[in-house]
């Protein structure tokens, strides 16, 4: 017995052809013309193993981020998020026991860690968006609960100011202007 080239399973020796994968084994065919054959990264991976997801796993993750950074679509972000990080995990899981096409790997990772990014920031997002929210309705009960403002009230015109001047101050008097005198006359005796 030894292991097939192409899925790795055990063999006879002296097969032709491998009953596990179908592949055949004839040693002048496997020189002459290699662009025939397959391209097959994944050697071991079961035929009857269940498609991958990666696309739409990636594209989960990627939407998850976008509304994410949206106020108002937190939540649909958070959700998403959530979705494609369970997703992407659980498919991970099944490709590492080769349950699961691994051709898929690379999109699959991508997007588990998108929505591991997308739940973070919806969480984020939804936390904000809520906290601003209490903080308004309670700003807004608060407003209600306070005393209505007293009605204006009418004030009685104000007297007159009386002539003099203000009271406080004392008033100073003038002094007497000097008089001139007359001119002299020569004239007069």
């Amino acid at each position: 017995m030894e292991p097939c080239p192409y899925c790795g399973e055990k063999i006879a020796k002296d097969a032709t052809s491998c009953t596990f994968c179908g592949e055949e084994l004839d040693e002048e065919d496997k020189g002459d013309r290699p662009w025939d054959q397959g391209y097959r990264p994944y050697r071991d991976v079961r035929r009857d193993s269940e498609p991958h997801r990666g696309t739409l796993i990636l594209t989960l993750g990627i939407v998850s981020i976008a509304t994410a950074m949206i106020p108002a679509l937190g939540i649909i972000g958070l959700i998403v998020g959530i979705c494609s990080w369970v997703m992407g995990q659980r498919d991970l899981k099944k490709m590492k026991a080769n349950l699961m096409d691994p051709q898929g790997l690379g999109s699959t990772q991508a997007g588990w860690i998108c929505g591991i990014i997308g739940t973070a920031f919806g969480g984020l997002t939804t936390l904000c968006c809520v906290g601003y929210m209490v903080m308004v309705f309670g700003m807004m009960a608060s407003v209600s609960k306070m005393p209505s403002a007293p009605p204006p009230s009418v004030r009685p015109a104000a007297p007159a100011p009386p002539a003099g001047p203000p009271p406080g101050r004392k008033q100073m008097k003038k002094a007497p202007a000097k008089e001139k005198p007359a001119p002299a006359d020569d004239d007069q005796p």
